[in-house]
């Protein structure tokens, strides 16, 4: 099968969904990751993105990234009323001289490039809530309609939450449930090969205690002396400062805030800022922290994240401090929830434990939520992919 992937980021962008799911369907499918076309009208430091330009990732996987010479900025779309400037990027896809069999759009604001193309089935994969993370006025105007024609032109709509899918449910049929998940083998470079001792069979955890290491972790095994707390991710308006300030004041506790900032600092001696970091870094930043952080304000985003940090921090049997919403809710099981500062503080009093005691535990979480797994399942969602003729309404 022939797939074109109207993707919503830059393939060699931070490695995320889009880019796993595309590496993942390219295993068994032709994939034809198309970038997010870059206005020559953008800021003059991402101008040099607006030419034509294609590459071979692997064997079937394709990245294209189209002219931008004649297309305009998402906020300035609503305006060409003769969708000129999409007919440009569709005449070059267009040109490739290929038989596509499935659109998959990553990003809802590419359903004007689906519109050129009405007799392909499509496959919608709604990871974000674009509008709720869209604050341009502009920008949210051309969403809210964008959503609403590719959720009625999709076949097939996936959803990375719960509460996406509680959504969509509630609209149509053909949605399925498909979470974000971890790269085969991540953090298999960091896990102690020596850090699991066998008893009847299974492997279990061995402390620093017991190890003799009497520097080891302070915070794994209730020692005295300074802890390492870390975030990874974005800050931005939808980070908790106020539970970092609650932390950087409750004792002489270190915390790394790992990632670009956007939004404003905690300006505090024990909160360190790192910026951005290359993607091959992170892993040893995860490491070697005590404790990991997923800090992220109340609100009506917070819901549609399934947070792909969790899953990272979990690969690396590390404890975790996150705020309650409905996704993390599902890692109940293995990390320390808090719905307010009272619970931060209880919980930074408390011995917390690494959330696998055995390897057998751990093994099994991780191969359980792998990107091979879930493409496995898309898999079988793809082969119910049935066409059928679209209503007048959907082609108008």
């Amino acid at each position: 099968m022939n797939i074109l992937y109207l993707a919503p980021v830059a393939f060699d962008y931070l490695k995320q969904r889009p880019q796993y799911l595309a590496e993942e369907l390219a295993k068994k499918h032709c994939v034809w990751y198309v970038e997010p076309t870059v206005s020559v009208l953008a800021r003059s430091s991402a101008r040099t993105m607006c030419t034509a330009e294609s590459s071979r990732i692997s064997r079937s996987l394709y990245r294209i990234r189209l002219s931008g010479r004649a297309s305009l900025p998402y906020k300035l779309k609503v305006f060409d009323r003769m969708r000129l400037c999409i007919r440009y990027e569709a005449a070059q896809i267009r040109r490739m001289r290929i038989r596509f069999d499935l659109i998959w759009v990553g990003y809802c604001g590419r359903y004007d490039l689906v519109k050129c193309f009405p007799h392909i089935p499509v496959v919608y994969d709604r990871m974000d809530n674009n509008v709720l993370l869209t604050r341009d006025w502009l920008t949210r105007r051309y969403l809210i309609c964008a959503e609403k024609w590719i959720c009625a032109r999709a076949q097939i709509v996936l959803t990375s939450a719960k509460k996406l899918y509680e959504q969509m449910k509630g609209l149509r049929d053909h949605v399925y449930l498909l979470p974000n998940a971890l790269p085969e083998n991540y953090g298999e470079n960091y896990l102690p090969s020596d850090g699991w001792q066998e008893d009847n069979g299974e492997k279990y955890l061995l402390s620093d205690a017991l190890q003799g290491d009497d520097a080891g972790s302070s915070l794994l095994f209730g020692k005295a002396g300074v802890r390492n707390f870390l975030y990874v991710g974005t800050i931005a308006e939808w980070f908790d400062y106020d539970s970092i300030r609650c932390m950087a004041t409750h004792g002489n506790d270190k915390i790394t805030l790992v990632g670009p900032v956007t939004g404003e600092k905690v300006r505090l001696s024990n909160v360190h800022y790192t910026g951005k970091v290359p993607k091959e870094e992170i892993g040893a930043y995860i490491a070697q922290s005590d404790v990991c952080l997923y800090p992220f304000r109340k609100g009506k985003l917070l819901d549609t994240i399934n947070p792909v940090k969790i899953y990272e921090y979990l690969a690396f049997n590390k404890p975790v401090i996150a705020r309650r919403s409905m996704e993390t809710e599902q890692f109940a099981d293995y990390v320390y929830l808090y719905s307010d500062e009272k619970e931060l503080k209880q919980l930074l009093c408390a011995k917390l434990e690494p959330p696998f005691a055995t390897k057998e535990a751990y093994d099994r979480f991780v191969s359980g939520n792998t990107w091979g797994c879930r493409a496995a399942f898309l898999e079988q969602i793809l082969q119910t992919l049935t066409l059928y003729e679209l209503s007048e309404d959907i082609q108008r």
